[in-house]
């Protein structure tokens, strides 16, 4: 908020707000000044991902039904944007973030008819682990589940009445898309990393030189495009989320201090 009333445009870390309420300020004090404002969803701007959104659009497995999602690490005790509350601790905010992602992808500008929660609490009262199943129109539906206690495999699997396409693990950092239609021989899809700009570059997570994607794409909205919004995660999609994420926590118990006061105030 302050880059922003300093009308400077904002790319801003996932989550974009703790809730709902604070993203949709932002959301409206980058529209009302004219600037780019774009939560770093950075896996949407993968090769991979942008083959996957093609292949469904082109109905490569038919009519999707189902969804499944996974992401989950151990985190050590040390982690404190995970284990405490007056942080915006827990796992939904910072990983299940992007299994939700997945699902709002492959189903997007829809609205799910009901959402089933089931997870726990620590005693700080920050989500640990949680399974939620989104049921949308038609007899389609997303699962996903994400937990701080245990590594998961990561992938990503899309059903459709014509066959199923999976994100091979990491899914958050894909270069591996397998399409499957049932004939005894899975397309296989890769998309190797870009090298890094200098060899001896040190990064804090797996596959982080693939941030240069999304910021080549960010670079060329404002610069080129002289967007606000990047098409490939558009406002309206973080809002939901952050709207699906607060009614995810409701289910779970977690509340914070900024549902209460704004936490830019």
């Amino acid at each position: 908020m302050l880059a922003l009333s300093h009308n400077k445009h904002v790319l801003v870390e996932k989550p974009m707000a703790l809730n709902r309420r604070d993203a949709a300020d932002m959301v409206s004090l980058a529209k009302s000044k004219g600037l780019f404002l774009m939560e770093a969803m950075w896996t949407r701007f993968f090769p991979a991902i942008r083959h996957v959104r093609s292949l469904l659009a082109d109905g490569a497995i038919g009519d999707v039904h189902a969804v499944h999602a996974d992401m989950g690490f151990a985190f050590p005790s040390s982690a404190d944007r995970i284990w405490k509350r007056d942080l915006g601790g827990g796992g939904l905010l910072d990983i299940g973030i992007y299994p939700l992602a997945f699902v709002s992808m492959v189903f997007p500008h829809e609205i799910p008819v009901q959402v089933h929660t089931v997870g726990s609490l620590s005693d700080d009262g920050v989500d640990v682990f949680a399974v939620v199943t989104l049921q949308y129109p038609r007899h389609r539906y997303g699962t996903i589940q994400y937990s701080c206690l245990a590594d998961f495999r990561e992938e990503v699997t899309i059903l459709g009445s014509k066959g199923r396409l999976v994100i091979d693990a990491p899914a958050h950092t894909p270069t591996r898309v397998r399409v499957d239609r049932g004939t005894g021989d899975a397309e296989l899809f890769e998309f190797a990393l870009p090298k890094p700009a200098v060899s001896a570059s040190a990064f804090n997570f797996g596959g982080s030189v693939g941030l240069s994607y999304e910021a080549a794409a960010v670079t060329r909205a404002i610069l080129h495009d002289r967007a606000t919004e990047c098409a490939e995660y558009p406002l309206s999609e973080s809002l939901f989320l952050a709207g699906l994420m607060d009614t995810i926590r409701r289910d779970l118990g977690v509340v914070y201090d900024a549902d209460f006061t704004p936490s830019y105030l």
